[in-house]
């Protein structure tokens, strides 16, 4: 029998609440929260690994048949050991500002961390203990979702748990200075140093999650606008703002606002996915008593930050120098306003529906309304981001060059909508202004233009695919020839359609030959449908071909009877989006090293 080894595991949350409740009182350097639950962590990923059916966890969601890396992956898979995630990498922030932060900022951003980590454990140990045990241990687990069984799920839920626990570091610092009346410089630095760190999280983990969805949900979408999908970019969008107002020094009281709602937003976020109020693949539980807890402790957090926001004095509002700092601060100023209503249409996405269900209504928000409200508030934001870099004198080659490409846009892309258009020529201006200041000034503030830059080519891969995709839905039989994928030169034919065994399925997979437009053979692609025997439901797995920028994506839709329907989609330029979000990731892994670098250099005494 195994279950001391859960006894173990509780036994370290306890630990960890006790000394988290201990640092509110005396603040301690060692940060053994961290430590214990770490511990913790690694205890169920390894009962995940030896499948110890001795867990409830691991009986509900995990199976001798599944790969190791699913079944390491399976402990954050499901809602008691996401929240375990959560907790640790929130108890390695604490120990990270407690070694990094100064003397004066250090002790009041401990006891603010300590007491958000002890309510969560506490929340843990209550309504979802991931160390319940079983009476009987049984012989076989039920085996995670089909769905989640890729390995993104070992690096897509860290990162972006990273980003969403990395938020409440400028969240503390900003209510510390709050509660002592003042920002001081030394708190600003460090709240831009720290929503560096948070912002690259969240961009790595949300462009991870799009992907996730293009090639596993069999869509062919890179963005559904589901609402928890809507929901996780609120912390994202608070985490920019709050960025560019730091750069451009805007008032204290727009700083310590964003500070504060980027992390409330990430509590709202908790809420909203392990209460079951959003339907959605994303959500972990339908569980009233977790989300009525949950709720609890959102009101609570955000009752405090209201209350200690209206006892503080006015906060001050510095007017700028010189012209520059004066253009610079009307610049991000219009990126902060975009931004916040940006914010406010999602919110309304996403509560209006579920006020309304209360009153005997049913709505649905539609993809049109993100496309009436959300992306319209883009384009001055993206106008403004090609301004950033310069500020001064704008050089007339970026100017037109740019123009010359509006031109030719104009003229190649009949097929985009005029909107759509627009979109992306404001995306085009960014890459080309920033472009033009990477040849002007060297490597100047690299980090920042490398994140502009990338969002400017992932914007522009955006558009460009979604209004340039072809789709086909095409009917094979092995032996037919080949068929045209609409107009765009690609034929496909069935070699064949066999079974081949997995490790926890059984899979129909189709052979498909895709031919050039001479006749030859450039790939084969193998789109599958799988069936899960533990959890007896029918997966489809798709199969593209990246042809550079572009990708021809193919999905089986049936194995069972000929002629096999075959959906095949080509999606022009779709690269440049993940391409871009791995741009804007460099570009905050480079702001965050520089500032590392820098901070050791002026820490070194010199000799």
């Amino acid at each position: 029998m195994m279950f001391p080894m859960a006894w173990i595991g509780e036994g370290l949350l306890y630990l960890a609440a006790f000394v988290s409740f201990k640092d509110l009182i005396r603040p301690q350097k060692r940060c053994l929260t961290a430590l214990f639950l770490l511990l913790s962590l690694g205890l169920l990923m390894h009962a995940h690994s030896v499948c110890d059916f001795s867990f409830l966890n691991v009986v509900e969601h995990s199976h001798t048949q599944q790969p190791l890396l699913y079944r390491i992956a399976a402990a954050w898979g499901n809602h008691e050991g996401s929240m375990l995630l959560w907790v640790t990498l929130l108890s390695v922030y604490q120990m990270l500002a407690c070694r990094s932060l100064p003397l004066e900022l250090r002790q009041p951003v401990q006891v603010i961390l300590s007491f958000l980590l002890l309510i969560f454990i506490v929340f843990m140990l209550v309504a979802c203990n991931p160390f319940i045990t079983t009476l009987i241990a049984p012989l076989q687990g039920d085996g995670l979702n089909p769905t989640l069984q890729d390995p993104s799920l070992m690096i897509h839920p860290p990162c972006l748990y990273a980003g969403y626990t990395g938020m409440a570091i400028p969240f503390a610092l900003g209510l510390a200075a709050l509660i002592q009346k003042q920002l001081s410089p030394l708190c600003k630095q460090a709240i831009q140093q720290w929503t560096v760190v948070a912002w690259t999280w969240l961009t790595l983990g949300l462009g991870l999650g799009s992907f996730w969805a293009y090639y596993e949900l069999g869509w062919g979408g890179w963005w559904f606008w589901d609402p928890v999908e809507t929901i996780s970019l609120l912390p994202w969008l608070a985490a920019t703002a709050l960025l560019h107002t730091l750069r451009a020094d805007s008032s204290e009281k727009t700083t310590l606002s964003l500070a504060l709602a980027g992390f409330i937003f990430c509590l709202m976020i908790l809420f909203f996915v392990r209460s079951g109020l959003l339907t959605s693949i994303h959500s972990f539980a339908v569980d009233a008593e977790r989300g009525l807890l949950l709720f609890g402790i959102l009101s609570m957090i955000t009752l405090v930050v209201f209350l200690v926001w209206f006892s503080s004095p006015h906060l001050s509002s510095r007017a700028p120098k010189s012209p520059l700092l004066v253009m610079t601060r009307v610049v991000f100023s219009v990126q902060t306003l975009c931004i916040w209503m940006a914010i406010l249409s999602l919110l309304l996405a996403i509560i209006y529906p579920l006020l309304a269900e209360q009153w005997g209504q049913t709505i649905s928000i539609s993809p049109f309304y993100f496309q009436a409200t959300f992306i319209p508030l883009s384009l001055p934001i993206l106008l403004s981001m090609g301004l950033a870099p310069w500020m001064t004198k704008m050089p007339a080659a970026a100017m037109t060059t740019t123009l010359a490409v509006w031109v030719g846009l104009f003229w190649w892309a009949q097929s985009i909508p005029l909107f759509g258009l627009i979109i992306l020529s404001a995306s085009v201006w960014v890459v080309i202004s920033h472009v033009c200041f990477i040849l002007k000034t060297g490597f100047k503030n690299l980090g920042m233009v490398l994140a502009h830059l990338g969002l400017g080519i992932a914007v522009m891969g955006m558009v460009i695919s979604t209004y340039g995709t072809q789709q086909s839905s095409l009917s094979l039989t092995v032996g037919d020839k080949p068929l045209p994928v609409s107009d765009t030169g690609w034929h496909i034919s069935l070699q064949q359609v066999h079974t081949q065994p997995g490790p926890n399925y059984t899979a129909r997979q189709a052979v498909i030959n895709v031919y050039d437009t001479q006749g030859l053979v450039v790939t084969t692609l193998k789109p599958e449908r799988r069936y899960f025997t533990a959890a007896k439901v029918i997966h489809t797995e798709v199969a593209f071909y990246s042809t550079g920028w572009s990708h021809l994506y193919m999905v089986l839709l049936n194995d069972d009877q000929t002629p096999y329907r075959v959906q095949a989609d080509y999606k022009p330029f779709i690269n440049l989006l993940w391409f871009g979000v791995l741009m804007m990731v460099m570009g905050g892994g480079l702001a965050m090293v520089s500032r590392w670098i820098k901070k050791r250099v002026i820490d070194t005494p010199s000799l």
